[in-house]
């Protein structure tokens, strides 16, 4: 999985999310968590046995704050995925 870049005008909240179904296999998530930098804000979370979801305002017009979702499998693993999220004027 690489880095994708997703974009949010400063006044939205808008969801976000991360689909781990193909690397999961067999195995579920068993915990998420987001960590978000400093200028975004978390409104909600959420996540299914094979989706992570991520609720988020704020943000200064022309940055790029870099999220990141850290999961727990049932297989044991413990896995992170970043979105760049980019703050343009819709």
């Amino acid at each position: 999985m690489g880095i994708e870049r997703k974009y949010k005008d400063p006044n939205e909240t808008i969801s976000f999310g991360v689909d781990w179904s193909e690397y999961l296999g067999a195995a579920t998530i068993s915990s998420s968590s987001w960590i978000i930098p400093s200028g975004v804000t978390q409104v909600a979370s959420s996540n299914t046995t094979s989706k992570a979801t991520i609720m988020l305002g704020g943000g200064t017009l022309g940055n790029i704050y870099r999220i990141t979702n850290r999961i727990n499998t049932s297989a044991g693993e413990m896995l992170d995925q970043s979105i760049d999220i980019e703050v343009i004027e819709k």
